[in-house]
């Protein structure tokens, strides 16, 4: 069963994932930061959506949520 195309921004993040296979909230905003108008806290409340969509997993290390992408890229 094929998943729906997540939405822009989603895909964005995602791509974050796939290039660095897990990163966290602040490694992700760190990458976007220069090409979208975005802050750190709405890229942690995008990774938890993505998290309960089954987009993304998480792991904790120390105080920090490490994200990883359930889902490949589409060729």
């Amino acid at each position: 069963m094929d998943q729906p195309v997540p939405p822009a921004r989603e895909l964005t993040i995602l791509r974050v994932l796939w290039g660095r296979g897990e990163a966290t909230v602040r490694d992700v905003y760190e990458a976007l930061r220069d090409d979208l108008p975005i802050v750190q806290n709405t890229v942690q409340a995008f990774l938890r959506a993505m998290a309960d969509k089954g987009l993304v997993t998480f792991r904790t290390e120390g105080r920090s949520f490490v994200y990883r992408a359930t889902v490949e890229p589409e060729t």
